[in-house]
């Protein structure tokens, strides 16, 4: 049997607005994982890495979100 693993990244920082960040849960609502199932995979979901939401950064307005400097 093959074997999947999905891990969900909710990020939105290389976009210029919010909302991207919400794919993994729309994908998992969206059935994916059971029609997976339903093929014959075997679906394991570790989860969702930590969310990242878009945010300006008007001192750089070409490099968005490059690192989250708070966190670092």
């Amino acid at each position: 049997m093959t074997s999947l693993s999905v891990i969900g990244v909710p990020s939105s920082a290389g976009s210029y607005a919010a909302g991207q960040d919400q794919a993994p849960q729309a994908l998992r609502d969206a059935g994916v994982s059971t029609a997976l199932i339903e093929v014959g995979i075997d679906v394991h979901d570790l989860g969702d890495l930590p969310q990242q939401i878009w945010a300006p950064d008007p001192a750089q307005p070409r490099a968005q979100n490059a690192m989250d400097w708070r966190t670092h």
